[in-house]
């Protein structure tokens, strides 16, 4: 708990406030964060789309209000703030010339291995360019094809910094944000930006006092804000304390919330287990309620990670209850490759100190909880990522497996997995099969474009109706629930999806229900909130 200091009225942050972290004014998620990622995003995509914007800015608002472009390179910013861009561009330039000039390095050094024909390497480590040299390791695979392993650790001790991070407290909704890789974040009336690195604890004081009382006077001073901050930021405060917050679960047995997408709380007297940490906030009404930040426990044992993607991997959520994790468990990547950034640095970069790093078949085993890391195939455009993972939890007598958005690539995995998993009670299980081109996340790491072929061929998809039912066949499990769906509305800034009832998806999850009704097997597709328990007395 944060002592504020001194006795004053006390007050509280309003739950309706935002606490969205910004680089450079975009919204930060984990490949700007890593070094090695960060250049080739603002150099090959975000200066790209701004630059286009000031030429062409009518194309853009056109774009933008097309909800079927909502995932498209199209800034969605009113041309009253073509100033405001323009500042951006040279900013960006100006700050983030060592990430740019970095990744330009990577690039360079992948291009010249383009002429590596089996023979030794070692000549190649002359031409590294200074910025990268002392970084890298030059390899071959197992075919003879040449590589870059970066040595991630040395990246962030050179080029890490707090360069470019503020924290925008914003009471507008999630909702209503426009794409997040396609249009940057600026400041309206209300909003107050803050100077803050992401690692730093006023952070964890702004989240803390949504639901514990706090000296605003004291945060004041310890922020420096400006006197044209100072009334916008007051206005962010309330005297009234919370209806309540959640603190610890009480009752026999396991209860489950579900938050949205993959968002996924279990809770028993002894331990509380949160997967896929994103929160909408307030973006609700009242007609449809749904689990905020104060349904959360004051303490999580263990926050579980199951991949990089912006919408299981989500900052924004991860940095407002850094202070309530006692364990953040992540998966451990390839160690040097490129597409595939160590989540472990990234947290640290984020402030986070207990973090936990598994490979598949790795467990952690507590007095009532057993977890077990599983593979995870598929989803990734048939790149070598290894940061991902299922998770399988056994957890007071009753088994769960959170497949998240696996592609069941090839059945007899699972039957390994029940092989040594023995038993399996219920599946949560992702249906995005009709996923975007892999360039969408990793198209500026790169050297040269992609072909529109193996782009399409090459999607970030989950399974069908025919993939999961194979997995339930061979999992035997009593209850099957569909996730991860991209259907709430916080998540359009950072998914881009436009799908209805007839999309694929959707007309996919309805058929796999009707399979399991059909079977007597327990089915259901959730959609912003639910909450049930087992041994529940």
């Amino acid at each position: 708990m944060f002592n504020f200091g001194r006795e004053m009225k006390k007050h509280w942050l309003k739950g309706t406030v935002s606490i969205e972290p910004l680089l450079w004014n975009w919204y930060a998620w984990n490949q700007l964060i890593a070094p090695s990622t960060a250049g080739a995003h603002l150099r090959k995509r975000y200066l790209k789309i701004l630059q286009s914007y000031c030429v062409h800015p009518a194309l853009h608002e056109a774009a933008s209000s097309d909800p079927k472009l909502i995932g498209g390179p199209y800034v969605a910013i009113d041309r009253s703030k073509m100033s405001a861009i323009e500042t951006l561009i040279v900013r960006i330039f100006d700050e983030a010339k060592p990430l740019m000039e970095l990744s330009e390095a990577i690039d360079q050094v992948s291009g010249l291995l383009s002429h590596a024909s089996g023979f030794s390497l070692e000549n190649f480590y002359e031409n590294i360019p200074d910025v990268l040299a002392g970084c890298v390791e030059l390899t071959y695979d197992m075919h003879h094809h040449a590589d870059i392993r970066l040595i991630e650790a040395l990246l962030y001790r050179q080029y890490c910094s707090c360069q470019g991070q503020t924290i925008l407290l914003s009471q507008r909704p999630r909702s209503d944000r426009a794409f997040a890789l396609s249009t940057p974040r600026f400041s309206q009336s209300d909003d107050v930006m803050l100077s803050l690195p992401f690692s730093s604890c006023v952070i964890d004081q702004l989240a803390q006092a949504q639901r514990e009382p706090c000296c605003l006077d004291t945060i004041s001073e310890v922020l420096a804000l400006s006197a044209e901050l100072q009334q916008p930021f007051q206005n962010l405060f309330t005297h009234l304390p919370p209806a309540s917050a959640h603190t610890r679960y009480q009752n026999k047995g396991i209860r489950i919330r579900y938050f949205g997408h993959a968002c996924i709380l279990l809770e028993t007297k002894q331990t509380s287990i949160l997967i896929d940490p994103l929160i909408g906030s307030h973006d609700c009404t009242q007609a449809r309620k749904h689990f905020s930040y104060l349904d959360l426990p004051d303490r999580i044992d263990y926050v579980l990670i199951s991949h990089s993607h912006q919408d299981h991997f989500d900052l924004e959520t991860l940095l407002h209850i850094r202070w309530q994790v006692k364990n953040i468990v992540l998966p451990d990547n390839h160690q040097g490759f490129l597409a595939d950034p160590s989540l472990k640095l990234i947290a640290q970069a984020l402030g986070f100190k207990s973090i936990i790093t598994l490979r598949e078949m790795e467990t952690i085993q507590a007095t009532d909880l057993c977890i077990t890391a599983l593979p995870f195939l598929g989803e990734h455009g048939d790149l070598n990522i290894h940061s991902k993972l299922a998770y399988h939890i056994q957890l007071d007598n009753r088994s769960f497996l959170f497949a998240v958005d696996s592609n069941n690539l090839d059945v007899r995995l699972y039957k390994k997995i029940v092989h040594w998993m023995r038993s399996i009670d219920v599946l949560f299980v992702g249906m995005e099969c009709n996923g975007a081109p892999y360039s969408w996340t990793y198209g500026p790491l790169f050297q040269k474009a992609i072909q529109r072929e193996y782009d399409q061929s090459r999607r970030l998809n989950g399974s069908d109706s025919e993939k999961v039912w194979q997995m339930i066949q061979v999992l035997q499990c009593t209850e099957v629930y569909i996730y991860a769906m991209g259907q709430e509305p916080w998540l359009r800034s950072i998914m881009g999806l436009h799908c209805d009832e007839n999309s694929k998806q959707m007309i996919e999850a309805q058929v796999l229900m009707q399979r399991c009704q059909n079977a007597g097997i327990k089915t259901e597709k959730l959609f912003y909130s639910a909450q049930w328990s087992y041994g529940f007395s």
